[in-house]
């Protein structure tokens, strides 16, 4: 052995991957983090197994299936609104005043960071193997007495979308603009904590007040679409598409009949609709056999709408006269990251299958959206409401 061998040998360490890809992981319901229980989803690292083996700490990821408001320093919800009214002067002060809104602001923030506590009850279930797992992930969790304790973080998170918008009312009802925006606190690595500041006109702050006080879900809409990165471990994964390109031009049809610039949501609609009507499948007929849950993970995983998006471009697309309604090009639209298309209006039936061959090797990303769970508002005690409503009555100015 040379000298160079030998240092390459001392400098080797076994490092975790990334969560194992796919859709199996150990589903958790806790019970130590807020009033109700919460649902999330552990991930083993894809190399668990080396990691075990070579003495190290094995390592986890948390995966939220919302977004939820994050906690003050002293526990409770971090959400407040300031609403302004009026009374009305011809009207004598009593519980028969009339209440005029004039407008108001709040700020809220959500969160999908893991709590101490959090944490804890996490890696109780990790240590003491308390649950069933299913078979192709069992060996990634196996602890042993002497083992290190395990370490526990979020799934990697590498580009984040957020859209927050309000409900839409009741029909006939009318509308006032309203000013929402976020801003980021921390590195998206750790899916940090997003806070919004509201501003808006008297019917908004009228439907938001009155939602706090009934106990009703909030009228706010957050949505945070996230691209997670995901490892296939030692062995890469090698399948073939196949691409039905008629029903999939039609999925993409559907989404704009009157042929309007498609958006990413659009396209990713279409090609998981046309996923979940067998359109677009993996050729089993091979050696390998890939699971039917596995399968449907593989398909609408990032690199396997690029290939597609790829590989039917010209079948499928056309330039669009005018630039999609929103912005957002996420990682997977690939060729059309930098174009506006819709679906082609001249298409000509196939009529057969397109196969297209994809390897997974190292990193997979998946592009998903969380929506924000409000829930925990509606259950306050109502004697409790001050602490995140304020209201300040001009009525003497």
């Amino acid at each position: 052995m040379t000298n160079h061998d030998r240092s390459a040998a001392m400098t080797t360490v076994t490092v975790p991957a990334g969560p194992i890809l796919g859709p199996d992981a150990l589903d958790l319901t806790l019970t130590s983090v807020a009033a109700a229980p919460l649902a999330l989803r552990v991930y083993p690292d894809a190399a668990n197994t080396a990691l075990r083996a070579a003495g190290e700490p094995t390592h986890y990821y948390a995966q939220f299936s919302a977004l939820t408001l994050a906690r003050r320093a002293d526990g409770h919800c971090d959400f407040s609104m300031t609403a302004i009214t009026r009374r009305d002067a011809k009207t004598p002060t009593s519980s028969a005043s009339i209440i005029e809104y004039i407008g108001g602001t709040g700020t809220f923030t959500t969160t999908t960071a893991l709590p101490d506590t959090a944490r804890e009850e996490i890696t109780q279930h990790l240590t003491q193997n308390k649950v069933a797992l299913p078979p192709s992930i069992r060996e990634l969790f196996t602890h042993r007495p002497g083992d290190p304790a395990p370490t526990l973080t979020t799934v990697p998170v590498i580009r984040s979308t957020i859209d927050v918008h309000l409900a839409p009312t009741t029909p006939g009802r009318s509308t006032e603009p309203v000013s929402l925006q976020h801003t980021t606190t921390g590195s998206i690595e750790t899916q940090a904590h997003n806070t919004y500041q509201l501003t808006c006109g008297p019917l908004t702050t009228e439907r938001i007040v009155t939602s706090l006080r009934d106990g009703t879900s909030l009228p706010i809409l957050v949505t945070d679409t996230v691209t997670e990165q995901f490892h296939t471990g030692a062995t890469p994964l090698s399948i073939n598409l196949l691409i039905d390109l008629d029903r999939v031009h039609d999925a993409l049809l559907s989404r704009s009949p009157s042929g309007e610039a498609l958006t990413a949501c659009d396209i990713s609609a279409a090609l998981k609709n046309s996923a979940a009507v067998g359109a677009i499948r993996i050729d089993n007929t091979a050696t390998t056999t890939i699971k039917a849950d596995l399968a449907h993970w593989i398909i609408n995983s990032d690199p396997a709408k690029a290939a597609l998006i790829t590989a039917s471009r010209d079948v499928l697309f056309d330039p669009a006269p005018l630039p999609a309604t929103t912005t957002d090009t996420p990682i997977w639209l690939g060729p059309l990251r930098d174009v506006s298309v819709t679906a082609k209006r001249d298409y000509r039936s196939v009529g057969s299958l397109l196969r297209h061959p994809l390897t997974l090797a190292g990193p997979v990303t998946f592009t998903r959206t969380l929506d924000a769970d409000f829930a925990e508002l509606a259950r306050i005690d109502k004697s409790e409401i001050g602490r995140y409503l304020t209201i300040i009555d001009v009525a003497g100015f």
